[in-house]
């Protein structure tokens, strides 16, 4: 045991580290961002060699290695915005953490802590393709201990919202259910706002919540608009509070993207939703220029304009322009995500398939799609949307090499080209079955990873189409209407 006057010297070292804490934390979002990694990381160092001294002076000060595992966990969320693996740095913050809990089990802020922690590890996981659910279910286990100890903590209850939040992601981007999720996720952010009205992240993070509600209700071709509905206005709430937090007017921007795509799909007019999703994405770009989720959405959000536009006949070309200026951005600033390079080669399918409608060779923007998916595969293999893209690539691959190499006899390479359908099944490379075939491959990894996709099935049913195998395709069309009656289904 130390005496008085060491016990006193390893106090003073520990209020170092939690003086050093407060700029880390107001690094979120807004500092990291213009700051470069080395400074940050040399933030993090002097905060923890103070943690450490005091350590040393006094190895039973419980909250010098709590405070030691906080750092660590902000420079791990920092190393993930860079595309480096923080398990190395997870690692050393559990240590710390877990022998905070040592010392002091029934530190709430510890385990709340320590919740944070496998949130953040599982967000890493999620942007690598890799199941985050073993790590979500310590998160849960670890709020869930805070709550016990401290139930009017609403900082608590925000974080195990947000580890919900990921597990929904997950599980919807995997065809798995998540209406229980959902619901306790929902219950968590509105405890939240119960026990701290003031409090915006819990609102913004409701709104985020009703508004993943709002795309599963889509997803299955319901009405989401009574979730968009409550969505927003948690939005403008959350807003109202803080107006100053990019983060929020970019998830924002997502309610009324949301509602644009539903528009879409039921051939409304969506592009008022969609102004003002881009609105809202500009305004979190004003605040946060390096972001790079808003140039992501306003790619998105541009394509689904001009998908509309080449629906009424009108050249999509100079809006496709504006998309890809946006996800060139998004690309620069993240360049590992493969949510960025899925919108990349979305965008090029539909400027390909404005070109060949034209009578233009549709090649150069196939193969852009083509570099596209591959490279997104290469950051996370697992995704399904990467799967169907690529499929659709080898669809419209297959339709354009049979149309430019059949000429006036109407064969290609041995095939016949007859009401639309490729026939006689011929797989020499290169030809238009062969491509058909790697499409159909595709596809069935896509619905063996995501079950449920819609989207999936669409692309299977075009591309049997497409061989003649009109039965298959009809059974695979009314398969994905089952899912969601409001699929969208191109005309070509």
């Amino acid at each position: 045991m130390p005496d008085a006057a060491t016990q006193g010297q390893a106090l003073d070292q520990q209020r170092l580290c939690f003086r050093e804490l407060p700029a880390l934390l107001c690094s979120k979002p807004q500092r990291v961002e213009r700051m470069r990694r080395p400074v940050v990381e040399a933030d993090a160092a002097q905060a923890v060699a103070a943690c450490r001294r005091a350590q040393a002076l006094d190895p039973r000060l419980a909250r010098a290695w709590g405070d030691e595992g906080r750092v660590l966990t902000l420079l791990a969320e920092d190393q993930i915005r860079g595309g480096v693996d923080p398990s190395a740095t997870v690692e050393r913050a559990h240590a710390a953490l877990a022998r905070q809990l040592q010392l002091d089990p029934r530190a709430n802020d510890a385990w709340a802590a320590l919740g944070n922690l496998h949130d953040t590890m599982a967000r890493w996981l999620i942007e690598r393709g890799t199941d985050p659910r073993p790590e979500l279910q310590r998160a849960v286990a670890a709020y869930r201990a805070a709550i016990r100890l401290e139930p009017r903590r609403a900082v608590t209850y925000n974080g195990l919202g947000n580890a919900l939040v990921l597990e929904t992601r997950y599980r919807d981007a995997h065809g798995l259910p998540a209406e229980e999720q959902r619901r306790r996720m929902i219950a968590a952010f509105e405890h939240a706002v119960a026990l701290w009205e003031g409090f915006a992240s819990a609102h913004a993070n409701l709104g985020y919540a009703w508004n993943s509600i709002a795309s599963a209700e889509s997803a299955a071709g319901r009405d989401p608009r009574p979730a968009l509905q409550r969505s927003i206005a948690a939005f403008s709430r959350g807003v109202a509070l803080n107006a100053t937090n990019p983060a929020y007017h970019n998830n924002f921007g997502n309610a009324y993207l949301t509602l644009g795509e539903y528009q879409l799909s039921r051939g409304e007019d969506p592009r008022p939703a969609l102004r003002d999703a881009v609105g809202a994405y500009e305004a979190a770009l004003e605040l946060k220029p390096q972001y790079s989720l808003p140039h992501l959405n306003i790619a998105y959000a541009r394509r689904l304009e001009a998908l509309a536009q080449l629906r009424r006949g009108d050249d999509p070309r100079a809006t496709l322009a504006l998309a890809g200026e946006s996800i060139e951005q998004a690309r620069r600033l993240a360049p590992t995500d493969a949510d960025n390079e899925l919108e990349a080669s979305r965008e090029a399918l539909l400027l390909a398939r404005w070109e060949a409608k034209q009578g233009r060779s549709p090649v150069a923007a196939l193969e852009r799609a083509k570099a596209a998916v591959e490279a997104g595969l290469e950051h996370n293999p697992e995704s399904a949307e990467l799967r169907v893209a690529r499929a659709e690539y080898w669809r419209r691959t297959a339709t354009w090499r049979a149309r430019g190499a059949a000429g006036a006899s109407d064969t290609v390479a041995g095939e016949v080209i007859a009401g639309g359908a490729i026939a006689n099944g011929a797989s020499a490379s290169g030809s238009p079955a062969s491509a058909i075939a790697q499409g159909l491959v595709d596809v069935d990894r896509a619905v063996a990873l995501h079950p449920r996709l819609a989207e999936a099935l669409v692309e299977r049913a075009a591309l049997l189409r497409l061989r003649g195998a009109e039965g298959e395709a009809a059974a695979a069309l009314a398969a994905a209407r089952a899912i969601n009656p409001l699929v969208l289904v191109d005309d070509d």
